[in-house]
């Protein structure tokens, strides 16, 4: 005769069989194997939704000049207006209002490569023609339009730059001309140019003028820096600190020179060269175009997409396309951030943009991610498969989260205020890396478990011990991938 206490019989792990009912189980798999589908497919989208926001395309129906998509560069006006160069013409963008220029209007030819706005406000514009090289330089001072041939400008332009004291400098195969609004001057590497065939030139605030060049010389073929202070010259190589072949030169409002290579950014402020690269923050280290924003920020255009820099941290905005390549960059008063690729003009809303991810760490996350969610629904399913997986798992993931979270939330906090300016970034990379860790240890206390006993103290023992162990490995984790970005 068996009386009935009213209590309820405690759980006696011997009687309880740890092996789960295979159908059950099977079922189980195949329906995790569907959901991790359906989310990979749901990141994948969301990506694309959410890595749009806060950037609009420019097209032509919106009044752009050319019906390709090429953009090339970009000049601002003093009174803020933004001209546009691309294959087809120019364009002016004064807020919402945008007009055209092509060879119908007077334009030498039909693609706008580099452009400057003079101190009278004048836009120079060089022009290309297919794959014939420069055609010449047009003039336009808001009615009539001028132009200039290249036995004027004494070779095929590069480029083109404008200084404060209303001089109009052109890069070309042959050395620099100067063009004072009346008087052409030329200078080559007889005079102190590193060589004659300039491709790159900025204005620093205060009127210097830096130029890149490469040529033949006594010592053989060179490429890298003049400096010209209007009397004298001085050159920088490799040997000096420059990191590569130039690509792009500007200089901010402290003189500070910016140099963009394929090799990286060289930063020079007169005495000492630092060079940053991939390993420092950069999407890519092939560094197509530089542009000054606001509080001290710097965006970087490159082959891969574009990168900010803020004097403490970086991070860079995921590309809108495969394929990607920044031509110029510019930030407007509004800081907008103006971009000109070869697939088309984009506008970024630096107010906006949300995900501001390093590309390298969003893979990082997403693979996360995945791992996270598929030992979860493995546990689930064990979970409902037995009655002796179900109080494992209830002992080893109570155990887990303390273990876990007491080794990992100490460095995780110090590893957040090393990304003061972007804490919620650090959330976005910290959450899942603590629920991964969570779900290892969980996994592995039940499964030791029931390899070593048939009582329940290994599950709890296990969980403790791997909890401390994984919690303190993936704190240095995110700490790492925090220093990282």
């Amino acid at each position: 005769m068996v009386t009935d206490t009213g209590e309820t019989p405690k759980l006696i792990a011997n009687q309880l069989d740890p092996s789960p009912p295979k159908r059950k189980f099977i079922n189980w798999m195949l329906v995790t194997i569907l959901i991790i589908i359906g989310i990979l497919i749901f990141m994948e989208l969301s990506l694309f939704i959410i890595k749009d926001i806060g950037v609009d395309r420019i097209s032509q129906q919106d009044g752009l000049a050319g019906a390709y998509n090429h953009i090339s560069s970009f000049a601002e006006s003093p009174t803020g207006d933004l001209w546009v160069g691309m294959t087809g013409g120019v364009s002016k963008i004064d807020g919402e209002n945008i007009q055209s220029y092509t060879e119908d209007d007077g334009l030498f030819a039909r693609d706008a490569r580099n452009l400057t706005v003079a101190h009278d406000g004048d836009l120079w514009v060089n022009t290309y023609y297919g794959f014939g090289g420069s055609q010449g330089v047009s003039r336009f001072n808001g009615e009539d339009w001028v132009q200039y041939t290249r036995s004027q400008l004494r070779g095929r332009v590069n480029t083109i730059e404008s200084d404060s004291y209303g001089n109009v400098w052109f890069g070309t195969d042959n050395g620099v001309s100067k063009y004072d609004g009346e008087n052409w001057e030329t200078y080559t590497s007889l005079d102190g140019l590193i060589g004659d065939n300039v491709k790159v030139i900025a204005v620093s605030p205060k009127g210097d003028i830096w130029f890149a060049g490469s040529g033949f010389t006594d010592d053989g073929y060179t490429h890298g820096l003049s400096y010209f202070d209007g009397e004298d010259w001085k050159n920088y190589t490799k040997t000096d600190g420059l990191a590569g072949s130039v690509n792009t030169i500007e200089v901010d409002q402290n003189g500070v020179l910016w140099v963009g290579t394929f090799n990286g950014v060289s930063r020079f402020d007169g005495e000492n060269w630092i060079t940053y690269t991939m390993a420092d923050g950069l999407i890519d280290d092939n560094v197509r175009a530089i542009a000054f924003g606001s509080e001290n920020t710097i965006w970087f255009g490159t082959e891969k997409g574009i990168t900010q820099f803020n004097e403490e941290s970086w991070f860079s905005l995921l590309p809108l396309s495969s394929n990607f390549m920044i031509n110029d960059l510019i930030v407007d008063a509004q800081n907008n951030l103006w971009v000109a690729s070869n697939q088309g003009l984009y506008k970024y809303d630096t107010n906006r943009i949300i995900l501001p991810f390093y590309v390298r760490n969003w893979q990082i996350i997403r693979v996360a991610l995945v791992v996270v969610i598929i030992i979860l629904l493995l546990i689930v399913g064990l979970y409902f498969s037995n009655e002796s997986i179900k109080e494992r798992l209830r002992i080893s993931l109570s155990m887990s989260i303390k273990s876990v979270s007491i080794s990992f939330i100490f460095v995780s906090f110090f590893s957040l205020l090393s990304i003061p300016s972007y804490p919620y970034f650090g959330l976005i990379i910290l959450i899942p890396i603590w629920i991964l860790a969570i779900a290892l240890t969980t996994s592995i206390g039940v499964f030791v478990g029931l390899l070593q006993s048939n009582d329940f103290t290994a599950t709890k023992t296990t969980a403790i011990l791997a909890g401390v162990v994984i919690g303190g490995l993936s704190s240095f984790i995110f700490f790492a991938i925090s220093r990282m970005t």
